[in-house]
């Protein structure tokens, strides 16, 4: 069986302290890493100042950014998330292994659509007395104005 490839995200955070040199390495030698387990990276979002929902090491903010990549088989994750561990820079991160295009395109043809049920009821048409009764009430409304 031949293996498929599986789509991955990394998001990180790194230490607000960190000046614009080190930041760039940081994120230049997570993108080596990638590269180096084999890896294509198909999207990056730039690291960018952002303020945390709670503080991490007592920061109130971090450095946010992510990547997208495809890999054919997960093996190189453990040697990923082993040497994301050793960078000091790295406050928090996360690896997510998202759904494959197949699986989107599957899920969009299962998704529901009301105007597509099979069971659809038709609305029942007033009858003859319940119209002379709207159409009596309706008079007396405008009588009223």
């Amino acid at each position: 069986m031949a293996d498929r490839s599986h789509n991955y995200e990394l998001a990180y955070h790194i230490n607000p302290d960190t000046d614009e040199a080190s930041l760039t390495a940081a994120r230049q030698h997570l993108e080596r890493d990638l590269n180096g387990i084999g890896a294509v990276i198909t999207f990056t979002k730039e690291p960018e100042k952002t303020r945390l929902s709670y503080p991490i090491g007592h920061s109130q903010s971090s450095f946010f950014g992510y990547f997208n990549f495809t890999l054919q088989n997960g093996e190189g994750l453990n040697s990923l998330d082993g040497q994301i561990k050793l960078m000091p820079e790295v406050m928090r991160y996360l690896i997510l292994k998202l759904p494959s295009d197949a699986a989107k395109r599957k899920a969009q043809s299962r998704q529901y659509r009301p105007h597509d049920r099979l069971d659809k009821k038709p609305v029942p048409k007033a009858t003859e007395q319940e119209t002379k009764e709207m159409e009596k009430q309706l008079e007396d409304v405008i009588e009223k104005l």
